[in-house]
């Protein structure tokens, strides 16, 4: 996605997920940015489909992130879900808990679901939980688009925000910034240095914190 985009990309394996991937992952569609995942392939079997209906090795989008308001007897709050597509667009979707049709969606306010634009067709798409998005998917990848990247009509809703970028040119020059990498602590300093400040806090962020994307990336 980085070499049709410009983006930047970012390469997460489920195994090793931070604590606030879900964070990461709302911020990301706030903002845009391209989101898909996909299931380890079974080197035996092209395309194989688990019994939970996901295909391995096929190329998952994620097309929503949603706090979902959720209310049960005695009880409500909130929920993580995600929406994704299977990229064949038919009726192989995900059939565990929060699919078409699935029991759960008896919780959610019909007012919520009309937010979620939530339909039940053989279409690719389906809502999962995050906590069995994470179970059942080994790779996530988001390529997060440079802000001039998309007219701001043409941003699905949900997108509120977009990124702001900087760009700092550099090179390395041969025994004067080329000061090589970190197994050569001598000369390590003399690579180019940039100094960033973040001011701003991320609304909503409940630690206070801000998010930042540095890439290092060779003209073409």
């Amino acid at each position: 996605m980085e070499d049709f985009t410009g983006g930047v990309t970012e390469m997460y394996d489920v195994a090793e997920l931070p604590p606030n991937f879900y964070t990461i992952l709302l911020k990301a569609y706030e903002r845009n940015s391209l989101s898909g995942c996909s299931i380890e392939p079974d080197p035996n079997i092209l395309e194989a489909e688990t019994p939970v209906g996901l295909i391995r090795g096929h190329a998952y989008s994620i097309t929503k992130v949603k706090y979902v308001d959720i209310e049960t007897p005695g009880r409500s709050g909130k929920i993580p879900l995600l929406r994704l597509r299977n990229p064949w667009g038919n009726e192989a979707e995900w059939n565990g808990p929060w699919s078409d049709k699935s029991p759960e969606w008896r919780f959610i306010p019909e007012s919520e679901k009309e937010e979620m634009g939530l339909t039940f067709d053989d279409d690719g798409e389906f809502w999962m939980s995050f906590k069995d998005f994470v179970t059942h998917f080994s790779r996530v990848e988001i390529c997060n688009l440079n802000p001039d990247s998309l007219d701001p009509e043409e941003c699905p809703e949900g997108c509120t925000k977009k990124w702001e970028m900087s760009v700092f040119e550099g090179e390395w020059v041969r025994g004067v910034t080329a000061g090589g990498c970190r197994n050569y602590l001598e000369t390590f300093w003399k690579n180019p240095q940039y100094t960033v400040t973040l001011q701003d806090v991320d609304e909503g962020d409940e630690e206070n914190k801000c998010t930042v994307r540095i890439p290092t990336t060779l003209p073409y």
